[in-house]
């Protein structure tokens, strides 16, 4: 399959079954209750907020097992529809997703520090504060000189090192779709092997084309708050309505579109590694 059939996919796969489409929003819109009520002043209420925070969590993570689940059916079967709820093992997955994003996460977390250590950033940042606080940071240009060099190493090599394991990170969520093992998905190497297979150039322009996609659909969910929020300004005693109105449609509709666009095609680029 070439890019542009990947996407073609990917884009329609949504919309296959209006009804899963919008019963994936209804829970899309649970998960960001608290932003779309945030036009009210209920949200101040700690009651509230407490019910909206464990709605979040817990349907939070059903959320993240479902969209692991078209993964794990477009790997499978391409052709397969979006599959159904399976709300006690899409909120297991959501654990083991959670715990692989943070895997992939804290590993260049910890680089970081550790370059920030080696490179002596925060001996350089001690005094120079100091010197601030007594106006005299323009007596120390060597000390200035240091830290900009040690802060500019550590955020180059920091960039690289997230960006790396960025890419491991999105092929390794398809290997825990797939095998629905940590330990396979967390396995850097065999992941990287899997990259490998897809093919890295195929892989690099998958992403510039996928965070494109991804950006106009931003763009365009921020257009159309920016609409409502134009008819806000018209709409009186009514514009609160007219913002939660906006927001609920964007949540129910572009945020669904997005996550199973990205889902699909993350199924789909990692098909790949198995017709190479």
């Amino acid at each position: 399959m070439n890019i542009t059939e990947l996407f073609k996919d990917a884009l329609t796969y949504p919309i296959q079954d209006w009804t899963k489409f919008f019963v994936l929003g209804v829970f899309f819109v649970v998960v960001s209750l608290s932003q779309i009520l945030s036009p009210f002043r209920i949200v101040s209420n700690p009651i509230v907020n407490i019910i909206c925070f464990i709605l979040f969590v817990v349907v939070g993570l059903i959320l993240l097992g479902y969209l692991l689940s078209v993964i794990k059916e477009t790997i499978s079967d391409p052709s397969a529809i979006i599959p159904n709820f399976d709300f006690v093992k899409n909120f297991i997955s959501g654990i083991k997703v959670i715990i692989v994003a943070i895997i992939y996460m804290i590993i260049p977390v910890l680089i970081t520090v550790i370059l920030v250590a080696i490179t002596g950033v925060f001996a350089f940042l001690s005094p120079l504060m100091v010197l601030y606080t007594q106006d005299s940071l323009m007596m120390a240009p060597a000390l200035i000189g240091g830290a900009v060099v040690s802060i500019a190493i550590v955020a180059i090599i920091a960039l690289i090192v997230f960006v790396i394991f960025g890419l491991l990170g999105i092929i390794g969520l398809a290997v825990l779709a797939e095998t629905d093992s940590i330990g396979k998905a967390v396995n850097f190497v065999k992941v990287f092997k899997k990259i490998g297979e897809i093919g890295w150039a195929n892989y690099i322009l998958f992403l510039i084309v996928f965070v494109v996609i991804a950006i106009v659909i931003s763009l365009i969910s921020s257009m159309i708050l920016k609409i409502f929020g134009i008819i806000c300004g018209f709409a009186g005693p009514f514009a609160f309505v007219v913002i939660f109105i906006g927001i609920f449609i964007v949540t129910l509709i572009f945020d669904t579109f997005s996550n199973v666009f990205h889902s699909r095609a993350i199924g789909l680029i990692y098909n790949e590694s198995k017709n190479n």
